[in-house]
């Protein structure tokens, strides 16, 4: 449907203004909802970016305990080392990677098997 051409005037303004076409309020629809999207879309990206910060940043801690690094502390979202106080010797006994190392060893030692149980 389209609205015929020339001015018209407002019922309840008493103003006249210039109809528009179908076609321009299908672009203009068009237009808002990409919007609408792309908003709803960023907002989405950034509460998942901060859900997952703090996961993260327990990664970070346990790969860096993992590799031998027990003294690191996570300042403002980077993994520091402490400062060594000199003349002290930092005794290290990674418990971590030989469990970790055996849990890999435990799961990779055999072929994974498949089973299934009827439903009925």
């Amino acid at each position: 449907m389209t609205v015929s051409s020339g001015t018209e005037l407002d019922k309840n303004t008493g103003t006249s203004f210039e109809p528009i076409e179908d076609d321009e309020v299908q672009k203009l629809s068009d237009a808002l909802f990409e919007r609408k999207l792309a908003d709803w879309a960023q907002a989405n990206y950034l509460k998942c970016k901060s859900d997952i910060t703090p996961i993260r940043n327990q990664w970070y801690i346990n790969l860096a305990f993992f590799k031998g690094d027990q003294y690191v502390a996570l300042l403002n979202g980077k993994l520091i080392r402490a400062p060594q106080v000199p003349g002290r010797v930092r005794m290290v006994i990674n418990k971590i990677r030989p469990a970790v190392r055996t849990e890999i060893s435990r799961l990779t030692s055999q072929r994974p098997q498949a089973s299934v149980v009827p439903a009925s």
